[in-house]
């Protein structure tokens, strides 16, 4: 994303060749010819994050309380543009930028990218109702200094309410780093933003860290979701699971859902919203 001084993208020392260190050139012209794909795509979303050309996407999580009245919520997706008409998918170019070591720039560029969308938005509509936005962060971004910099800037010079910005975690990073997890989110809430943590599978030893962070929402694990229509022990222990975020104020997310028929089940199990596929196809912000 973009310095933390300037909010422009300053890659002084891209490598593109760090995406390929694993990779053996013993294999012979199908490697090197692998090897070289990486590389030259690496090259091109180093040319992506430099001239802001990333695209946001948005997809929509749905409150499952029909009577509640909701701000609106969605989750922030990035998308790059290869081609005119070919999109490509995060999972065919993240793996590259993290190996880059670019994660934490492209998640300063999604903060100061979305904020300046919406500024440009009030403009046009001053009546218009801010969603609350989810936007995830890498492992690399916890340990980022720069990051909390940019977004106390954004949050303060954007003119938008408080809880606006939501940040979320995957659980494996939290569960892997909750000292420096703890430090971010406590910094985060003092700008006014909430916290979420994503894929939770709610083991037994996780809740004593879980109760610590105490985020705002809890993103449950599709291993927990998928095969509650057709397994009373499935649809049992995501209840379990469901009832003790509830009682320590934290509410849960049922992700990646693919079958809009599991709605009225989820919400019977006291699942607070859903998102997935089979509710609400992302699209651009």
């Amino acid at each position: 994303m973009e310095s933390a001084r300037t909010g422009r993208s300053r890659l002084k020392n891209p490598r593109p060749n760090a995406a390929m260190h694993r990779v053996s050139p013993s294999g012979g012209g199908k490697v090197n010819n692998a090897v070289n794909e990486q590389k030259e795509l690496a090259r091109r979303l180093i040319t992506v994050l430099r001239g802001d050309e990333f695209l946001l996407y948005e997809q929509q999580i749905v409150p499952l309380n029909e009577q509640a009245v909701e701000r609106p919520f969605h989750e922030i997706l990035l998308r790059f543009q290869e081609e005119e008409t070919k999109l490509l998918p995060p999972g065919s170019f993240l793996p590259v930028l993290e190996e880059c070591g670019l994660m934490p720039l492209v998640d300063r560029w999604v903060v100061a990218s979305l904020a300046k969308r919406i500024e440009l938005a009030r403009l046009v509509r001053a009546d218009w109702q801010v969603p609350r936005y989810s936007i995830n962060l890498s492992a690399a971004t916890v340990f980022d200094t720069h990051f909390r910099e940019i977004v106390d800037r954004h949050v303060k010079s954007t003119p938008v309410p408080e809880e606006t910005f939501c940040f979320e975690l995957a659980w494996d990073c939290v569960a892997a780093h909750p000292a420096e997890v703890l430090k971010l989110a406590v910094r985060l809430r003092g700008f006014g933003c909430r916290l979420a943590v994503g894929a939770f599978a709610g083991g037994e030893q996780d809740f004593g860290l879980l109760k610590k962070l105490a985020p705002d929402f809890v993103k449950l694990s599709p291993v927990l979701t998928r095969n509650i229509d057709r397994s009373r022990a499935d649809a049992t222990r995501l209840n379990a699971i469901v009832q003790a975020c509830t009682a320590h104020g934290i509410r849960s997310v049922a992700e990646q859902v693919e079958n809009a028929l599991l709605v009225p089940q989820l919400r019977s199990l006291g699942v607070h919203y859903v998102q997935g596929f089979g509710i609400k196809l992302p699209g651009p912000l």
